[in-house]
């Protein structure tokens, strides 16, 4: 789906982590009210990918309007022409059929997702400005040192991300600030608050990474640091 920026807040906690649906990034209410997702963590607005002139080409003259809700690649926009063609669909009725079907995906898609981000404000209770925006801070960095890429950021926008997230925050304390190695190694409380509140640091970037070669290693001395097994 299209990745927007978010202004709109309304919720999801740490806790269990059920799969959740992808959230789309907005759409419109009958009014005309734009309504976006509340799990946008990007601050930027993604530009719309346009098809491409070779697609075009392929598709000669039957050419499709899959609508603003269509969030696809244009690979998925290719293969559906070229099955509506096939099946001696005019181009007019499937641009009709696959706009509507894109709009009710999207449409139901928002509606889960805002009673998801309700059902984190319940919670979260009064801790949920203060969850929502440290969060979408850590996840940002990540977006930004490059720990997410651009092409995962739409599957991140979902409570149980948010869950997930917070709930490591919330294992080392939200009072650490990034203090040099030195007092690190003489206070291991302070050293896994500084790699847990700092997404730039090596070890943080390690720990959202499972599949990173030095997890376990990683993932081995911060539970030393903590006294207890985490990760």
């Amino acid at each position: 789906m299209d990745e927007e920026t978010n202004t709109t807040d309304t919720p999801v906690e740490a806790g269990d982590i059920e799969a959740t649906p992808e959230v789309p990034v907005e759409t419109t209410t009958e009014a005309g009210e734009e309504v976006q997702n509340p799990f946008d963590f990007t601050g930027e607005p993604e530009e719309e990918s346009e098809e491409s002139a070779e697609a075009e080409e392929q598709q000669g003259e039957y050419l499709l309007d899959f609508g603003d809700a269509f969030g696809g690649t244009d690979d998925v926009r290719s293969m559906i022409t070229k099955h509506a063609r096939e099946a001696g669909i005019s181009a007019e009725a499937g641009s009709k059929f696959v706009a509507a079907v894109c709009r009710g995906l999207k449409e139901d898609a928002i509606a889960q997702g805002q009673a998801a981000y309700k059902a984190l404000e319940d919670v979260w209770g009064a801790d949920f400005g203060k969850n929502m925006k440290g969060t979408k801070a850590t996840l940002h960095g990540m977006l930004k040192e490059g720990v997410i890429s651009e092409s995962e950021v739409a599957g991140l926008m979902n409570p149980a991300v948010f869950k997930l997230v917070n709930h490591l925050r919330s294992r080392m304390g939200e009072g650490g600030s990034v203090g040099t190695k030195q007092a690190a190694k003489e206070d291991p409380a302070t050293e896994y608050s500084r790699i847990m509140n700092d997404p730039k640091s090596h070890e943080f970037q390690v720990l959202m990474n499972p599949s990173h070669p030095e997890y376990k290693s990683v993932a081995e001395r911060v539970n030393k640091l903590v006294g207890r097994r985490l990760y």
